[in-house]
């Protein structure tokens, strides 16, 4: 029989007792939700029978009782009755109920009890873990749940608090926590809000269809994946953790794969940089058109062609970054496909040419040979006629190729002064003299001359010797050299007929403006590979500066020849 108490004093400890609801204070109920028509259907029982089961509390002392175990009881009696009614309960002294304890049968009444969220019961368990000291073993043994269920409510907590909250009051199932537990918490959140948009929430199995849509495969990833082997966001790591779980060998952090991805696409592409003049990482959606570059074949552009085309600033590599194919790597690329058919066309067209030329040849030795003539040396390849050249170079090349020509042209200005009359005239007739700030010429040579009064300048001329008068001509020549157009530059280059091997030579800080494929074309087109001897192919293969260096020690090549990226036309 339950004891009846007037007063918390009369309360007998470690036995069962009645409590007035007024001396209880609340716990920490691991239990947060409370299905509404369950807590209908308890109010009723209590209002007819009063609470039959006791409640669980923890003396605190000074009259006051800690609700450990019976939070819907004690509601419901609270609504039926009021605040003087005394409630059946099962106390304990707090020496006999330590705060793990009390934790512990809390959790014990509520599982056994139905309704319990799974969780609530992953709070509870990484609550009871933190109390006995990481011990999972133990708080199997004191919540009376097997090992394997521990181990998968903990995984859970893996899941937003969002997450959580929704599997609690019944909003989503457990297959969907667990779904939605192995991405992101910040991925999960949005995904949640997803589904609880939709008419209906979608069943675990659509829900594991969507992600595993979205999911990664770990088999094409390009980076090192020794640290996915433990990582919660592995499918395998879930399968093992987890009822419902996605396809093996699959990420579900899409974020982390990206990162990691693009780390290793960055790298291969600077790896690359010093290869070829062109490297790029193709994307979904780029609009980048690339075509392998052949030399020989239907597709060939032709061999000279493809030694020039080495030089091509629109040649290159292309690193993928397509899903399932991150980090391959495609080399000898075109980026150029209009100028590549153009190529192959006219390839075609002029191997069609000679391959009639040939036969046309060979129709005529055999006519030699019937009337006794010496016919034409059998065997012999008709090459295909063809003009070949890069469709366009690099900036660098671009820059260092206004450097050269303008060097030119200022040398060949100094061979006379009338060149440099010469030259004047026709910037002013290009509309090119607004260019000239007098600031930048030298107006040494003729002492007086300024410009701040033609009264002054003409006066100073009038002085002056014509030595000193060709002199500053010229440095007013020199002075819109920097300024002019390109156009305007080679123009005069070709007028005065300028031969740039005068001026230039290939030298260490042209060849390090270039890639190891320029560097080849180069190379090919002045004879510095034949230069070289049998082994350039794999000079070519090592670093690029040890290269130039073996390049550049070749004895008796000269190196005054000016590469075609380099000529004006």
């Amino acid at each position: 029989m339950v004891e009846t108490i007037d007063k918390p004093s009369d309360v007998k400890k470690g036995r069962l007792a009645h409590v007035p609801l007024t001396c209880i204070v609340m716990g920490s109920n691991p239990r947060t939700h409370f299905d509404d028509q369950e807590q209908f259907e308890l109010n009723a029982t209590v209002k007819a029978l009063g609470v039959m089961t006791a409640v669980i509390l923890r003396d605190l002392g000074d009259g006051l009782y800690q609700l450990v175990a019976g939070e819907r009881r004690y509601h419901a009696a609270k609504l039926a009755f009021g605040e003087d009614y005394e409630i059946p309960a099962n106390i304990f002294d707090m020496d006999d109920m330590d705060e793990a304890a009390a934790l512990v049968a809390a959790l014990v009444e509520n599982i056994a009890r139905a309704g319990m969220s799974a969780a609530e019961e992953a709070r509870g368990c990484a609550k009871l873990l933190a109390e006995f000291a990481g011990d999972r073993n133990e708080v199997a043994r004191h919540m009376g749940l097997k090992p394997e269920v521990v181990a998968r409510r903990l995984a859970l907590m893996n899941a937003s608090d969002n997450v959580l909250d929704a599997l609690t009051k019944r909003v989503i199932k457990l297959g969907h926590a667990e779904l939605l537990a192995a991405a992101p918490k910040a991925a999960q959140d949005g995904a949640l809000a997803k589904l609880l948009a939709m008419p209906s929430v979608p069943s675990v199995e659509t829900l594991k269809e969507g992600l595993i849509k979205i999911a990664r495969p770990l088999a094409t990833a390009c980076f090192d994946k020794s640290e996915c082997l433990a990582c919660p966001n592995n499918s395998d790591t879930q399968r093992a953790m987890f009822s419902e779980a996605i396809d093996s060998g699959n990420c579900t952090n899409g974020e982390c794969f990206t990162a990691k991805t693009e780390v290793i696409l960055l790298e291969t592409k600077a790896s690359l940089a010093e290869n070829y003049p062109r490297v790029e990482i193709v994307r979904e959606g780029d609009n980048y058109s690339v075509i392998k570059l052949v030399v020989e074949g239907p597709k060939g552009v032709g061999e000279d062609q493809g030694k020039a085309c080495l030089g091509c600033a629109n040649f290159g590599a292309a690193v993928s970054a397509i899903p399932g194919k991150e980090g391959k790597v495609y080399e000898q690329q075109c980026f150029d496909t209009g100028c590549n058919t153009r190529m192959v066309a006219k390839h075609s067209k002029a191997t069609a040419a000679a391959a009639a030329e040939a036969a046309e040849a060979s129709s005529a030795d055999s006519s030699a040979a019937k009337k006794g003539s010496q016919p034409a040396k059998k065997g012999a390849k008709v090459k295909p006629k063809t003009k070949a050249k890069a469709s366009a170079v690099s900036a660098g090349v671009v820059e260092f190729r206004k450097k050269v020509w303008r060097t030119a042209l200022r040398t060949e200005l100094q061979t006379g002064a009338r060149k440099s009359i010469q030259m004047l005239i026709a910037i002013c007739l290009a509309d090119s003299a607004r260019q000239i700030q007098s600031s930048d010429i030298d107006l040494t040579p003729v002492p007086g001359l300024n410009g701040k009064s033609v009264f002054e300048a003409i006066q100073a001329m009038n002085k002056a010797e014509g030595a000193h008068i060709s002199a500053t001509v010229a440095s007013i020549a020199f002075t819109a050299l920097d300024s002019l157009d390109n156009r305007h530059v080679t123009d005069a280059l070709k007028a005065f007929e300028v031969d740039l091997a005068k001026t230039f030579a290939i030298d260490e800080a042209y060849l390090k403006l270039l890639t190891k494929s320029e560097i080849t074309a180069v190379a090919k087109e002045v004879g510095l590979e034949t230069a070289f001897g049998k082994d350039f192919g794999k000079l070519m293969l090592g670093k690029k500066d040890d290269a130039i260096k073996s390049l550049l020690s070749v004895k008796d090549f000269n190196f005054h020849v000016v590469p075609g990226q380099l000529a004006y036309q």
